[in-house]
């Protein structure tokens, strides 16, 4: 047993060294004013993370190995969120990758957006840089914040998430009208196909949602074009309207309106966007057609 113990340790890669020297280092910042050192200690941990080589490994280790845990995380979250939200903001953007939302990683991620979220006067602080951030840093604030309201139902009810969310929702996009949905769901437009948040299971049933092409439009059959648009036709996904957003209950007439209308579009234009992309894949001598 104790040469096992050995092993382990002589085994430990580079990364989690510098990982665990970086958790180190801010532990040991105790009693340091925000900004200098702190801030750089801080900083230097949460990139330690991001740039981890297997980050299904490091996700479930900066809470279970006993040299990070949740109150290095915690410390780091407060400093970032104090004098660098940009790094705090590239920290969720990794929290959010598709490959951390499956299995126990899914459980270590939603501990890290819970930690984010209950860390004192972190949401105040996104809440009042949020005039400075990108549209970009925008984004990934918004798949955040319906992460955090997806494991939390209370925090639906927060008035700073509340403050955010009226910004965000006014944005382009499957984020923002996620924003939307989970906070403000007795305010979808209506003919507009809406989403109900008991029929959504997790972020990625929400991020699917994003337009694959210029006349793809998740939740608003009426916008989308009859005749296919020359982005559709040379998108993987040449059709708008496969998708279709289950519901808990039963069918609205917006909603009918809106699966008769893409599937009847369907039949009509999926024929078309086949025979064109197997004139693309056909040699140029094969697409010379003569006209007599």
């Amino acid at each position: 047993m104790q040469r096992r113990r050995n092993n382990n340790s002589s085994a430990r890669s580079p990364e989690k060294e510098r990982l665990i020297a970086a958790a180190k280092s801010l532990d040991a910042a105790k009693g340091q004013s925000v900004g200098g050192t702190l801030l750089s200690k801080a900083t230097t941990f949460l990139r330690s993370v991001i740039g981890f080589g297997d980050d299904l490994d490091v996700i479930s280790m900066i809470l279970e190995d006993s040299n990070v845990g949740e109150d290095i995380l915690r410390k780091a979250f407060s400093v970032t969120a104090s004098e660098d939200v940009p790094t705090l903001i590239e920290f969720f953007e990794f929290l959010g990758q598709e490959k951390l939302s499956v299995g126990t990683a899914k459980l270590a991620r939603d501990s890290c957006y819970s930690i984010a979220f209950n860390t004192p006067g972190l949401i105040r602080t996104l809440q009042t840089s949020l005039s400075e951030r990108t549209q970009s840093e925008k984004v990934v604030l918004a798949w955040f914040l319906v992460a955090v309201c997806l494991s939390d139902l209370d925090a639906r009810s927060s008035r700073v998430v509340i403050q955010i969310a009226e910004e965000l929702r006014l944005m382009e996009g499957a984020a923002a009208q996620a924003v939307a949905t989970l906070i403000f769901p007795q305010e979808n437009l209506a003919g507009s196909r809406a989403l109900d948040p008991a029929a959504i299971a997790n972020l990625d049933a929400l991020r699917a949602l994003d337009p694959q092409h210029d006349n793809d439009f998740p939740l608003d059959y009426r916008s989308i074009q009859i005749i296919p648009t020359a982005n559709e036709i040379n998108c993987s996904k040449a059709v708008s309207g496969a998708a279709l957003i289950p519901s808990s209950g039963p069918p609205d007439e917006a909603s009918i309106l809106d699966r008769q209308f893409r599937l009847l579009r369907e039949d009509m234009v999926a024929p078309i966007v086949a025979e064109l992309h197997e004139l693309k894949a056909a040699p140029t001598s094969q697409n010379t057609r003569s006209v007599e």
